[in-house]
């Protein structure tokens, strides 16, 4: 993300990232679909092998093609001077400052328990399939894949496209579309959980992973223009590391839990199908933070570089 906000434009990041973030839902679909069919083949030794090793070389590629460009090079001049301010700030001053922003604390605050429910998704679908539609993973693994790769992809993808002409009308896009899309993934999961039809199932999953994936480009997007120059690489790890400590460390664990309480009373399946319909609740709770805290952009317009927003 540092690198991209030296390729380009501040306008043109949420675009840019959106396009980088297609990478997430393209590695689940050939995660699930490949994945579905090396297991019944291989085992799933093997097939954590033949999964991890093209990464050896598309790491030599990148080391070998990618160059990295000047700092700032594609930032307005009116705007490197204070983006110069952290040049020297130390690691945990940077995280602190960036901490201040009200908009980063608003983004935090809704895209972990996003996260949480679009990892408990991604992760606890599969076994949904086989307890509730019993499903082997050779018969699941290519409807499943394509619903999230396609459906993540358009969202990657659009999501950074169409917040980026929304926020050159009003900057407060950057939380207000990712809210609206944060209750459209509740409606969608609430659907395919609910539904006895497998095309049904598939079209919710697929419409919940392009709301899950939305908010890469946008919310990436902010948090490099509230980051120093130099700074950009911490401030993306650091919001790398919110999303990750509750999305992956708890999203899973978290309906795992919920399964095991619910199938004392419904059963191992339908245990799931419940734990699984907690999510679109926190997802609704998540959409709710992000839309009531859009003025938090109005507080860092200086840092953000937008225009003063009605109320």
């Amino acid at each position: 993300h540092s690198l991209i906000s030296d390729y380009f434009r501040k306008i043109q990041r949420p675009v840019a990232i959106g396009f980088f973030s297609l990478g997430v839902p393209l590695g689940n679909f050939l995660g699930i679909f490949l994945g579905g069919m090396l297991v019944a083949e291989l085992g799933w030794r093997w097939t954590f092998f033949w999964l991890g090793a093209p990464g050896i070389l598309l790491a030599l590629i990148v080391w070998l093609t990618v160059r990295e460009p000047a700092r700032g090079g594609m930032d307005d001049p009116a705007d490197l001077a204070a983006l110069r301010q952290g040049d020297d700030i130390p690691l945990f001053e940077s995280i602190r400052n960036l901490w201040a922003s009200p908009t980063f604390r608003i983004m935090s605050f809704s895209a972990a328990p996003s996260a949480l429910c679009g990892y408990g998704m991604n992760l606890w679908m599969p076994q949904f399939l086989q307890r509730i539609h019993e499903l082997t993973p050779a018969q699941y693994s290519l409807p499943l894949g394509a619903a999230i790769g396609i459906g993540g992809g358009l969202g990657a993808m659009l999501g950074g496209i169409i917040t980026a002409k929304a926020a050159a009308r009003d900057p407060r896009a950057f939380l207000t579309l990712p809210a609206l899309n944060m209750v459209i993934f509740a409606v969608a999961l609430g659907l395919a959980v609910w539904t006895s039809s497998l095309p049904v199932m598939c079209l919710g999953v697929a419409v919940a992973a392009f709301a899950q994936f939305y908010l890469m480009g946008p919310f990436f997007a902010v948090v490099q223009r509230l980051a120093p120059l130099r700074g950009r690489a911490v401030a993306t790890a650091f919001f790398f590391f919110i999303l990750a400590s509750i999305g992956i460390g708890i999203g899973p664990y978290y309906v795992g839990q919920m399964s095991d309480i619910f199938r004392a009373s419904y059963g191992e399946a339908q245990g799931l199908q419940m734990a699984l319909m907690t999510l679109p609740v926190i997802s609704l709770v998540a959409g709710a933070i992000a839309y009531f805290g859009r003025n938090a952009i109005r507080k860092d317009a200086d840092r953000i570089g937008a225009a003063a927003t009605p109320n």
